[in-house]
């Protein structure tokens, strides 16, 4: 099979921004996603929207966390949501066992698969935009081999493709547009932005080419997280510069975590870039990183 100049780590990166989605959109926010939400705005170029809202970011976190909670619920589970994340509700379908909810039951019957959501999330039925970003994510992995599946990465891509053009964009475009207007704080703002722009982006991707895989023995490996400024721009240097990575994300990989706080004195500090001599740097320019490799070469 033929390949498209859809990088891996592209995917990959992309999978954990739909993760976070599943998250912000299927329950409220506790004080440990908050502090990790901070903790990237802290370390995220100015210039990017930000996931904790600046105005909550000033207040106790108790008080932050009561605001959040209650936007959630605003928006969510109302008892009249202003955004309800359901697609049966933005097509003039009956909102429980509607048949938008059928037919993604008969998706993933067809595929065998199951969303990756907890007892706790706030969702109703499967027509939920948490449970299609959710196997959307899942069906990524798989094909870009982060996953285990009896499916092969073959039949993983082609289902994603069907996922995405069949059940989510037709009405997530609209509806996000509508979150992102109507949502009065971040990270909500935020995730709309941002979820739109990779669906619209992976609606481009085709049906019947896989992405590429990154290659072997890489002598960089680039931990990240897939809203970090820095991050982005490092690896679109060293794309231009033809220097071949690895990119990990940190926030699906608990030892990769573990390995930038040992590096960073206990921070969770991206990109954090790591060599095969097993030296590391922070937020490195890729000037130094060129120096680094022509020295160990």
């Amino acid at each position: 099979m033929n390949q498209i100049p859809v990088a891996a780590d592209h995917v990959k990166a992309y999978t954990g921004l739909l993760r976070l989605a599943v998250r912000l959109l299927s329950s409220e926010i506790d004080l440990l996603l908050y502090r990790q939400m901070l903790n990237a705005d802290a370390h995220t170029r100015d210039d990017h929207r930000p996931l904790a809202d600046p105005a909550l970011a000033e207040k106790p976190e108790g008080e932050a966390l009561e605001e959040l909670a209650a936007e959630f619920c605003r928006l969510f589970i109302g008892p009249q949501p202003v955004c309800p994340p359901y697609a049966s509700a933005h097509q003039g379908e009956v909102k429980l066992g509607g048949r938008s909810a059928r037919d993604i039951d008969a998706f993933m019957e067809q595929y065998q698969l199951k969303p990756v959501l907890r007892p706790q999330d706030a969702v109703v039925d499967h027509d939920h935009l948490a449970v299609g970003l959710s196997l959307l994510a899942h069906l990524y992995r798989i094909a870009v081999g982060t996953a285990d599946s009896d499916l092969t990465t073959e039949q993983a891509w082609h289902a994603a493709h069907e996922l995405l053009h069949v059940h989510i964009w037709p009405w997530a475009d609209t509806y996000l547009k509508q979150l992102e207007t109507t949502a009065v704080l971040a990270p909500y703002t935020t995730i709309a932005h941002l979820v739109r722009r990779v669906l619209q982006e992976a609606a481009d991707w085709p049906a019947d080419l896989l992405p590429l895989r990154p290659k072997e023995n890489t002598m960089v490996t680039v931990y990240s997280t897939p809203w970090c400024g820095y991050c982005d721009r490092l690896k679109k240097q060293l794309d231009r510069e033809n220097i071949p990575y690895t990119e990990v994300n940190i926030e699906q990989d608990a030892k990769a975590a573990a390995l930038v706080e040992k590096v960073n004195n206990g921070n969770q500090v991206v990109p954090t870039v790591v060599f095969a001599d097993g030296t590391a740097m922070t937020n490195p320019g890729v000037l130094q990183v060129k120096q680094h490799l022509a020295k160990t070469a």
